[in-house]
Parts: structure tokens; sequence; C-alpha cells
């Protein structure tokens, strides 16, 4: 069915149209959506509109009272609130003041049914109960005001008695008001003092109010004094100043909230398309206002995260979620308020003029000021509060307006290595990629900033993944909120993967199967990608990472197939073919040994999963493969240099291979076999012998590798072989002939071998091993010959009176004895000898 509208009012006179408005119904409604802790805000406010720089609010048992030291009230004033409700067509509303629609006031009737204002020797009441308490509830106001004695004649006083009784409305719905106790006062009291820093801060402002008090008592709780107060404005650009605020917290309330320091803001602009009376004076600079922005900040200044709000300049109350802006920064300008003033109006069109205001200043100050200065810190302001819906995606559009103007505080490879060395409290000196580092330029470079994240996590730039990034990308801060950095990492952020993009897992999966990579280019070298120990362990620590949950089996087997990492030689190698060892040498490059893994990386834990587990090449595979025997003696020489310093190391089941190896040195520092080194128990005898046996080097005696003597695996002997004492023996002897005549000297040595033989026989090891040997030993006779001591007769009383010559008889009598366990001399003369004595002496009958 069709329809027809016509439009015909221009065809109805205007005596025809009549306004009737049914307002009281309507006036209770609108009491009923009042919130009684928003009493103290609208107090303030009017204190704010007549000039006030001073609050005083006092919660007594019975009623409450609120003065300010502002201007009275004046004529308009007065005529304003003889009208229980609404301004600005019967009365015309207040112009440049912030409250201007009469509504705030009526916050009064949640506790009480009077409202008796008193200023300038005059007052007037305004009432729930117009035809007195013995009536229905009907709201009214005086007539006019009237004389009052009690009236301050400066600023403005409002005193509310408390409801005693429940209040019943019978006009309209079926609305009731219910009498206040004395704890619901106390509950009011609480929360003004908790919200007042951050409520009241933005009435302060250059020029206008730098000092603003606001005294709150209770009588009974106490008293809490806030004074705000601002620093002069100071331009950091062309219509663009820069102010602190404070707000110092005291009195006797045990309750009482921190104290506030805020950084703000602001910007002149030109009054457009706003109407002049609707700006309050609080904004305005003659044909301009202003807008602003802050947040707050530590005793040093940094930006801190909270929530911000909007401020008209009054904050809008705590817990109205409409009135947060979605990030850690407040907003400050002539916001028209919606009815209940919990919030902006939504649906004014010269609020969403001064919110693209407030957005355009915030970024300027984040460009010019706040990010030069503080860095990543900067970003702070643009914190979303997670109750605030939508703030993630209010943050979202500054953040890629940053980007787009590079902005955002980003730094270099260098300087992100050095950060997440920290943040990881690696306590080894600082490696980078040197050859990468050279080779990489701006002319590598794709994007404007690269962020490091693992995909879905939320908490910030992963440190190791900084580390892997390629080194030629700029980096945004690390130190940037962990809440920003998931915002920008979001593929939803305008500019993503045009002017900036994440190093995520992917990325770094990619690299190690080196398949390429749209984002971050072609193939990697491997060799300067997977040589370096340092950056290896970095991939091996995204590499447990992502075993966490982020990789699936199919993924680690082919990580572990393509995966390289370096050798002890510093080569890329896969992954597959290298060994693990720590008993071995890393520095003998003559040595033949298979890839082993460098030794830096040994220790990851990794290594202990079942899939990762190194294949092992120990000491025992090393001295199996014979690779030292058929070495240098330069190569022997660095390894016991190694093996004396590491000994430690060397499994005990393992130490008796390296007994027959030509690598301990003697004295002299000459390689030999352990067998071959002898360390006498007697420093006598280490000295006689010294020629013939090998003394170990004081290196070898103090290795724990071996012990003198004793019953370890590996064992100096402390007696010498029948070989040594032999070779020994050989040496002396050839110093002597038999049967020539001896000098001084040749008798000097002779006594002396017979003394060593002497030192060398008190061993009793050695003493057998010398009664093995058959031994022709010389020695003296008393002609000054050198004879065979077998050959000898010993000097006694029966071969005395015999009267031998002297070539016959031995002439040592001191070592006689124990010479004689080894070459013993004769008891008796011969036959022979007897008759060269007779024939030498025929005359000599009593020998005869």
């Amino acid at each position: 069915m069709d329809v027809l509208v016509t439009d015909n009012s221009d065809s109805v006179s205007s005596s025809q149209l009549v306004t009737e408005f049914d307002f009281t119904p309507i006036f209770w409604n609108y009491l009923v959506g009042l919130d009684s802790k928003d009493l103290i805000a609208e107090l303030v406010q009017n204190d704010l509109d007549q000039g006030a720089t001073r609050t005083t609010i006092l919660f007594e048992s019975s009623y409450l009272v609120c003065e300010g030291n502002g201007e009275p009230i004046g004529q308009k004033g007065w005529q304003r609130l003889q009208k229980i409700m609404g301004a600005g067509n019967e009365v015309s509303a207040k112009r440049e003041s912030i409250g201007i629609k009469n509504h705030g006031l009526k916050t009064a009737f949640t506790i009480g049914d009077e409202i008796h204002l008193k200023s300038d020797g005059k007052s007037i009441i305004q009432t729930l109960y117009k035809n007195g308490r013995d009536q229905p509830p009907y709201p009214g106001a005086s007539a006019h005001p009237v004389e009052d004695s009690e009236a301050p004649t400066k600023g403005c006083r409002i005193v509310i008695k408390y409801r005693d009784s429940n209040l019943e409305v019978v006009q309209g719905e079926k609305i009731g008001f219910g009498a206040v106790d004395l704890e619901s006062i106390g509950e009011l009291f609480k929360s003004a003092c908790a919200s007042a820093p951050e409520q009241f801060a933005g009435i302060v402002s250059p020029e206008i109010t730098p000092h603003y008090d606001i005294i709150l008592k209770h009588w009974k709780l106490g008293e809490a004094r806030f004074s705000f107060s601002c620093t002069r404005p100071r331009k950091i650009t062309k219509r663009i100043e820069v102010f602190k605020r404070q707000c110092i917290v005291s009195g006797t309330c045990s309750t009482l909230p921190g104290p506030l320091r805020e950084q703000a803001i602001r910007r002149l602009i030109a009054i457009e398309g706003l109407s002049r009376d609707r700006i309050a004076s609080f904004f305005r600079r003659r044909r301009r206002f202003f807008v602003e922005a802050s947040w707050s900040i530590d005793a040093r200044g940094k930006p801190k995260t909270g929530i911000g709000r909007y401020r008209y300049p009054l904050g809008y109350p705590l817990n109205s979620l409409k009135a947060q802006t979605g990030i850690s920064t407040n907003f400050n300008a002539p916001f028209i308020s919606d009815n209940i003033r919990h919030a902006p109006a939504q649906n004014d069109s010269s609020n969403t003029e001064l919110q693209a205001a407030c957005n355009e200043l915030l970024i300027d100050a984040l460009k010019y000021s706040v990010i030069p200065q503080w860095r990543a810190d900067g970003l702070n302001l643009l914190v979303p509060n997670s109750d605030t819906e939508g703030g993630g995606e209010v943050a979202r559009r500054f953040l890629a307006e940053l980007a787009t103007n590079g902005a955002l505080p980003i730094i270099d490879y260098h300087q992100a290595s050095e950060l997440a060395l920290k943040r990881k409290r690696i306590r080894t000196k600082l490696v980078v990629r040197k050859v990468a580092t050279k080779k990489s330029s701006k002319k590598n470079r794709r994007y404007k900033f690269v962020i490091p994240v693992l995909t879905g996590e939320e908490n910030g730039i992963e440190p190791i993944l900084s580390l892997l990034c390629p080194s030629a990308e700029m980096q945004l801060d690390p130190r940037v909120n962990a809440k920003i950095v998931h915002i920008i990492s979001c593929k939803d952020t305008p500019g993503f993967c045009k002017e900036f993009i994440t190093f995520d897992e992917d990325d770094v999966i990619a690299r190690i199967i080196n398949d390429g990579n749209q984002y971050f280019g072609g193939i990697v070298d491997p060799e300067r990608e997977f040589s370096d120990p340092f950056i290896a362990r970095m991939y091996l620590d995204m590499i447990e990472l992502l075993l966490k949950g982020k990789i699936d089996a199919e993924q680690e087997d082919s990580v572990i197939s393509a995966l390289l990492l370096p050798s002890l030689n510093g080569q890329a190698t896969a992954f597959r073919n290298l060994y693990s060892v720590v008993s071995l040498p890393s520095d003998i490059p003559s040595l033949s040994l298979p890839p082993i893994i460098d030794n830096s990386l040994i220790t990851h834990s990794i290594f202990k999963r079942k899939k990762w587990r190194l294949k092992r090449y120990t000491m025992a595979k090393f001295l199996e493969s014979s690779s030292l025997e058929s070495s240098n003696h330069q190569t022997r020489k660095k390894f016991w240099k190694w093996l004396s310093r590491n000994g430690r190391h060397v499994a005990p089941r393992t130490r008796p291979k390296l007994a027959d190896l030509l690598i301990w040195p003697d004295k002299n520092y000459n390689l030999c076999k352990i067998s071959d080194l002898c360390e006498p128990r007697s420093k006598q005898v280490s000295i006689v012998l010294a020629s013939s046996i090998r003394r170990p080097h004081e290196q070898v005696l103090n290795s724990k590798l071996v012990s003198v003597g004793g019953k370890a695996r590996i064992s100096v002997r402390r007696s010498p072989s029948k070989n040594e004492i032999r070779n020994w023996l050989d040496a002396k002897l050839v110093q002597f002939e038999t049967g020539n005549q001896t000098d001084i000297a040749t008798a000097r040595k002779l006594r002396r071998f017979e003394g060593e033989l002497g030192i060398l026989l008190k061993d009793r090891s050695i003493a057998s091993k010398l009664k093995l040997i058959e031994l022709a030993l010389p020695a003296l006779a008393r002609d000054g010959t050198i004879q065979l001591r077998t050959k000898l007769v010993l000097p006694n009383r029966e071969n005395s009176r015999i009267a031998l010559p002297d070539r016959f008889l031995l002439n040592d009598r001191k070592n006689a004895a124990m010479l004689s366990m080894i070459s013993p001399g004769l008891n008796s003369p011969t036959a022979t000898m007897l008759l060269s004595a007779f024939d030498a002496d025929p005359g000599n009958i009593s020998a005869l």
C-alpha cells in the first residue's frame, strides 16, 4: 500500500500551536538518575564559575556546608536559582561559564530535600516540598531572594540538610528516595577524598587559575586538604605550550590518596563553528581557545601509564567508562556534557571537532616533545586501560600516525643487542655480528622499523628475536610498553607490512631452513649467520622456546635437518654431523678430529631433549683413532700442555691409554712414555743416577693425572730399572783400566764411584738388581794400581802375616764389606800369589 506524506506545517497558524510540558514527572526521573558522588564536583564547579580559588566543604553530622571565596551571586544568578531547573530561555543561561544549564546543583537533592544558597547578604531556597512537609513532595524554589544576615558578603555558601525520612513521588512513575544515614555521608566523604586529585587537577591552568585549594572536613573522619597548582607555560613550538601541574595532599584523614603530578601541553586554536557563548572563559584567549592534553609523570617528569579521562575542565566521575579517553592521556577542552555530566555528549558535533583537535595536539606533543625527550617511555601516553572499551583501537590510530611520520622510538642492531643482553642478564662480553654489520647498510633496509615479537604473545619485544633480527633493519625500542608493542604489531594496524613489520618465529625458522623469505630478503649466508657461537646460541634459545607449543613435531624435524651450528674451527656445520666433546683440546689444528660443536654451546639445555642429543666424541675414541701417535713432536707437546691444564676432565678409565703415548715431559722437557720416567725415593739416588734415568718434569708431578709410586692408574716408577742401572755402571766403568798405575784424580774418581755404589746398595730394590748383574768392579790395590776387586785379597791379620806384595792387597777397608755384596774380594791368597810372594822375598822366614 502506498502512503502519501504531505508537509502542511506552513498552513498551520502559530496561534493553533501550544507549548505544554508536564515538567514534574520528568524532573523526578532526572533526579533518580543522579549520583550523590557527583555532588562535590558540582559544588566545586559553581565556585570555579564564580572565580573562586578555594572551596571548603564541611560534612557535619546533620548537614553539608560548601563555601567558596569567589564572587557573590549576581542578579542573573539569583534569577536562575529561582528556577528549580533549566535556564536559557525565560532566564538567560550562564555565559562563558562551565555550567550553563542550571542542572548541576540538583545533585544536592540526592542527600537532602532542601538547598539553602546564601550570598551577598541574601539567600534562596530550592526544595522538594514546595507545598509543605504535610503535602506530597513537589519541587519548587523561592520566588525571590530574601535578606539573610548569616549570608557571606563574598562568595557563596550552600547548606544541604540530610534527608531524614523517605520521600515517595506521587506524580508520574512511582519513585522513592530513601533517608540518608551517617554511614552514607562517610562513604561520600571518602569517595570525594579518593577522587579529588584526579578529578580536579584540570581546574588549575596558567593565567586563569594557577592555584586552587579544596578542603574537605568530616565531623568524625578528619580533614583532607588538596592544594592544586601549576607552573608557568613554556613554548616548544608555535602555538604549543607545556607546563606542569601538581596536587599536594595533606590532612588528618586516614585514607588520604597520594600526590599527583602531571605534564600538560596545550594549543590555541581558532573559534570556528563553535559558539563563543558556549566556550567557558577558562578556555578562552581573546578570539581563540585552547585544548589540552595531559598525563601523569613521576618525580623526574617521566610519563607514567594510567587511565586517561576527559575534562571540561573538571574531570568526569572516575567510574564512568564513557568519560575515559581509551589511552593514558587526559583531554581537557570545552566539551559539552551529557545531561548527568558523566561524559561528553556523544551526539554533539562540537565535541567531535574538539576531539579531533585534542588528537592532533597529542600527535604533535609526542612527535616534537615527549618521544624526543623520553624515547620509549614517551609512548606510555598511549597505553590503553584494559577496562576501556575500544582503548586499543584509539591507541592504534595514534601509533599508525606516528609510524607514518617516523616518530616512533627506534634503535639500530647494536643498540638492540646491548639492551637484549642486559634484559637477559648475560654476564658475558657483548658479541655482535661484526661481518654482518659491516656489510649491512641502509640500502639493505626494507622497512622503517621491525618489531621482534612472538606471534600471539603480549609480553613485548622478545630479546632473542631482537638479536636474530636482520642487522640492517632498525628495531622498535624494546623498552616500549608491552601493550603498545602488542597493538602496533597487529596486522590491522595501518602501515603494517608496508612501513613496518614484525620479525617473529616464522621468520627465524625460514632463516634456519634457508628457503628464502618474502619479507626479509632471499637466502641467508650460512657462514655469516651460523658460524658465530653467540648467534648460534640465540637460535638454540629461540628453538627451545618454540618447542613449548609454537611448532609441531614435523616442523621440529625440518629444523633439525636444516640447522647449522659452529664447529670448533668456526665453520657452520650441519647439526646432525656434529659431535660433542668436553675433554679434548680445541686449539690444536693439526689434530685430526671429526666436526665437534663449539665448546660454548655444549651446555645448552636443548641438548637434553631426546631428539637433540649430540653424538659424543670422547677421549677414548680419540685415542683409539691413533691420531696422536702419528702426530709430530710439536703437536704432542701442545697436547701435553692442554692435558696438564685439563687433566681433571679426563675420565679415570681412559688415563691408562695415555701412559703409552709419547707425551710426558722429563726434566729436560723431552717427551716420553710414562714408563720411561723414574722418580727415586731417595734424593741421593736421584743425584747418583741422574745421567741414566729420566726424571719427570714438575708439570707431570703436579698434574692430577699421575701419582708417584702409588696405586693410581698412571704411576711414575720409584725404582730404576736393571737396564738403567747397567747403563749407569757402563758409563762409570769405562773410566778405569786395570793394571795401570793411578794418579790422584783417578783414585778420587774410583773412591767416588765406590761411594755412589754404596748409596745405591742402601736401596734394597736397587741392591737386588745390582746382584743380578755380573759385575767386575775395579778396586785400588795397595801399590796404587787398579785391579779387579775379585782378584784382590781382603786385608786381615792372617793375610798380613804372610806379607803379600802390595799389588795383591785391597786398599779399601771403608766400603769393602758393602761392596762385597755384589763383587766380593778374596779372603785368602791364591797359590800363585803365595809363590809370587816367596819369589819376591825368600828370606822372610817369619812370613814363610
